[in-house]
């Protein structure tokens, strides 16, 4: 793995550039925190590109203050214990499309091309 964090507690300084352009290249920023800028800038862009607050559903939104909320989570989300059982032990692809994955052992490669596979071709 690429650093040890938890990105729950990282903080970093970005800004936005004269292109609205997310930046994340500030000077007090260590490798470690611009490489987290950098994927949760790349998650936000990526996500208001299919954004539409047409398709906005209130009652999947868990909030103590919100008498909407009806998702049953038990139900239809996948357990995160389980999903969780496989430990990742490398990264693939480039910031800020790198991300963790499970080798399984050697089973699984990273391939140049940024994708996950037995083999690369």
């Amino acid at each position: 793995m690429d650093f040890v964090i938890d990105p729950y507690e990282e903080r970093y300084r970005w800004f936005t550039n004269s292109e609205n352009e997310v930046k994340c290249d500030h000077s007090k920023n260590s490798d470690l925190q611009t490489s987290l800028c950098e994927c949760d800038a790349k998650f936000a862009m990526d996500m208001g590109a299919v954004w539409s607050d047409d398709t906005w559903d209130e009652s999947l939104w868990e909030h103590r203050r919100n008498e909407n909320y009806s998702l049953d989570k038990e139900g239809v989300c996948v357990n995160a214990d389980k999903m969780w059982e496989t430990k990742n032990d490398n990264c693939c692809g480039d910031y800020p499309y790198r991300f963790p994955v499970a080798t399984h052992g050697g089973t699984l490669v990273c391939c140049p091309d940024g994708s996950v596979d037995i083999s690369c071709v």
